[in-house]
């Protein structure tokens, strides 16, 4: 990608998850951005319900005004925990076909053979380990294992401390509570947790989930359907 003006980074969503990733931006915009010094890239939130103008010192725009600002190269991500939010924005008209850019904050979230998607945030003390997938738009929180030969799809959000053991597989959207853990699969026969699907805080998860559940326990069983 080839920048001639300056940069303007979006964090789009100023809540609780947005305000972490804000505050680590600066750690990682070199190699983000490489080619860029921090002092030409224009950093702001970006929200659809601004009540407060500034936010850790720095700007909260509209969508509109975010996407009105002609004289930047815009690039943004998405701070915002609810899976089903992100797939709307990076869908939503402007947001499409922008650049998204993935913010990896853990020094120990690439290892070999790994494949990293658009708009992805890994936060950290996250570990990936090897020959592991993250699709678009994914959210990995502070201090989540995944290891060897998963697949995690578009959308999905794995909360803080989670345990995800190898041969897994998350489809798209997906919500993954603080605590959980994830039992192996196998080369053969993977776990799978289907599309939609939730695994509440501290649950354990020993055999696959259906689409649109809600898991809970140890072992992890069936509460209702999400809507």
């Amino acid at each position: 990608m080839s920048f001639m003006k300056k940069l303007a980074l979006g964090i789009y969503g100023a809540g609780g998850l947005g305000l972490e990733v804000m505050s680590l931006v600066p750690t990682v915009l070199n190699e983000t951005f490489p080619g860029f010094n921090q002092r030409d890239i224009y950093c702001c939130f970006i929200d659809d319900n601004v009540t407060d103008s500034r936010l850790l010192n720095r700007e909260v725009l509209t969508p509109k005004d975010f996407l009105g600002l002609n004289n930047f190269n815009l690039s943004y991500t998405i701070a915002i925990a609810d899976p089903k939010a992100r797939e709307r924005i990076s869908k939503s008209k402007g947001f499409d076909n922008m650049h998204a850019a993935s913010l990896i904050f853990s020094k120990t979230s690439n290892c070999f053979q790994n494949k990293i998607g658009r708009g992805v945030i890994i936060m950290p003390g996250a570990v990936i380990s090897t020959m592991v997938t993250v699709g678009d738009f994914t959210i990995v929180n502070f201090n989540t294992y995944i290891a060897h030969n998963c697949y995690i799809g578009n959308y999905v959000t794995i909360s803080p401390s989670v345990v995800c053991c190898g041969y897994v597989k998350v489809e798209d959207s997906v919500f993954i509570g603080a605590g959980s853990n994830i039992i192996n699969g196998t080369r053969e026969k993977n776990i799978i947790l289907n599309k939609n699907s939730k695994l509440g805080m501290g649950s354990n998860l020993l055999n696959d989930t259906e689409s649109d559940q809600v898991y809970v326990g140890n072992p992890a069983k069936p509460i209702k359907i999400r809507k």
